[in-house]
């Protein structure tokens, strides 16, 4: 299957630094600036969901439950940076909610693009 990741995050910033990132790395990317807007696109050609947590319209962990309902097999990775609350409390939330693999902002981009590439799903850390 091809890499095509559907990346969401309202901060644009960071969407766009982590866009130009992957799509440097060989990745299909598509961009989506909150989880609404993410269910809108999302289909099974995508091999990955990158998700924050902290969102309008519709948060990182409602996205999440949607996904693995509507798409089991779909990898899903976690990031937050937190807001209101910790980024490691989102971060749980989402682990429990279904995500294969979470991240704290700042992460480690080697160690998320060698997580984004795996055939395999890891576990959330």
């Amino acid at each position: 299957m091809e890499n095509k990741v559907l990346l969401v995050d309202d901060d644009a910033f960071l969407r766009e630094i982590l866009n130009e990132f992957l799509q440097d790395e060989g990745i299909n990317v598509v961009c989506a600036s909150d989880g609404k807007e993410a269910l809108d696109l999302v289909d099974e050609t995508y091999s990955c969901v990158v998700t924050d947590m902290a969102m309008p319209k519709l948060d990182g962990v409602s996205l999440v439950q949607k996904l693995k309902a509507d798409y089991p097999a779909l990898k899903i990775i976690a990031i937050s940076g937190g807001r209101v609350h910790s980024g490691d409390l989102y971060l749980k939330l989402a682990a429990k909610a279904g995500a294969d693999r979470t991240f704290c902002k700042p992460f480690d981009l080697e160690e998320f693009l060698a997580c984004l590439t795996s055939e395999k799903k890891a576990l959330s850390v």
